[in-house]
């Protein structure tokens, strides 16, 4: 919100289009949100973008949910949560409906997000993460040929995690565990075994 102010407060923005902030998500926490304080918070934040800030809610349909992605340019997901991420799964959604994603640099997102290639990180960290998130947003605005160039490319990356392709894989891995274990038998004890 506040990288996206910035760059509307400064003009940066006005020159590449018609660009809109969209907030997608529950803000209750009985739906994993951070509760009516904290959207209120954000509420006030977004005052000065008027109209080129909407808030969605939470969007519970599959395929509404596509929509929204296919509707999208750009897809942000500004985590903070140095150990709480998994894998992220709504990035790499994103990335499967064509958005050009932009991630915080943890970990999690490098095993589908390679930096500059398939998508774009920031760095969260710095005492200046809205400067870093919103130089990374005003590159991707402003170059539609980059922005198109990382979104194909997230794109076909997102299909190496499509279900079928991961299902194949764990056949895979179970076939040669399988087989592993025909080769080098497991020991197991005679008689009675002991309980603790």
């Amino acid at each position: 919100m506040k990288a996206f102010a910035a760059l509307c407060r400064n003009d940066q923005v006005e020159d590449t289009g018609p660009w809109k902030l969209r907030i997608v998500g529950p803000h209750e926490i009985s739906q994993g949100g951070d509760g009516a304080a904290y959207l209120g918070q954000l509420r006030t934040l977004a005052v000065p973008l008027g109209s080129r800030c909407e808030f969605v809610g939470p969007v519970f349909d599959q395929e509404e949910l596509v929509r929204e992605y296919q509707s999208s340019s750009i897809f942000v997901y500004p985590s903070l949560a140095e150990f709480g991420e998994t894998l992220g799964v709504a990035p790499l959604e994103a990335m499967a409906a064509g958005c050009a994603v932009v991630v915080s640099n943890l970990p999690c997102f490098g095993d589908y997000l390679k930096d500059e290639v398939t998508g774009v990180t920031f760095d969260h960290r710095s005492a200046n993460a809205d400067d870093s998130l919103a130089g990374q947003l005003r590159r991707l605005m402003a170059d539609g040929q980059r922005l198109e160039r990382i979104a194909k490319a997230g794109h076909r990356a997102a299909r190496e995690f499509a279900v079928d392709v991961i299902a194949k894989r764990m056949l895979g891995d179970f076939a040669a565990l399988l087989a592993e274990d025909a080769e080098h038998p497991v020991y197991k004890p005679q008689g009675r075994v002991p309980r603790l």
